[in-house]
């Protein structure tokens, strides 16, 4: 087999197991790309602000104790851009909110995106994820509303609407 063909067959094979990649940014920024985990975001030497802007949300308590009442039999999945303001800003908050209530780490996925709102797995298909950030919550496997790159009144009252089913219609939704 030639070598070009063996570099082919295994950039194939590569590119179906990779499951999260790093890119730098023109501003030599880390970008995540693909499914990450909670530990790169809060990895300081790739993104400062994630610390920064998880510290110094207030939380809104009063909203906290009514969403500690209700079942955590909810999952979700986070579409950030880490190039984008908006999910730097929003992304640490809402997960501080998830910390805060106990939320099980592991009903939650975080995808990274690039600019195009694509990546290379294509784990964005069929989400449409037309702004990041996009939260979705999903219900058994169902999804039952999302936040869309900023919140309505703030995260705690934008997620207790949706867990408690009120009518709740992101940024976006007509």
């Amino acid at each position: 087999m030639s070598k070009k063909k063996t570099l082919t067959i295994t950039l194939i094979i590569f590119s179906f197991f990779n499951c999260g990649t790093t890119k730098q940014n023109p501003k030599n920024e880390t970008m995540f790309i693909g499914q990450i985990n909670l530990l790169d975001l809060k990895d300081e030497k790739h993104t400062e602000w994630f610390n920064k802007n998880y510290n110094t949300y207030r939380l809104k308590h009063n909203y906290l104790e009514e969403l500690k009442k209700i079942p955590k039999d909810y999952t979700v999945s986070i579409y950030l851009g880490s190039w984008c303001n908006d999910s730097q800003r929003q992304v640490p908050r809402f997960l501080k909110i998830l910390d805060s209530i106990n939320y099980n780490i592991n009903n939650l996925k975080l995808f990274g995106l690039d600019k195009k709102k694509t990546s290379p797995n294509k784990v964005e298909l069929g989400k449409i994820i037309n702004y990041v950030p996009t939260i979705i919550i999903y219900k058994k496997g169902k999804e039952i509303n999302r936040i869309v790159e900023t919140p309505i009144e703030s995260l705690e009252q934008d997620l207790l609407k949706i867990l408690k089913n009120n009518t709740y219609k992101h940024t976006y939704l007509d």
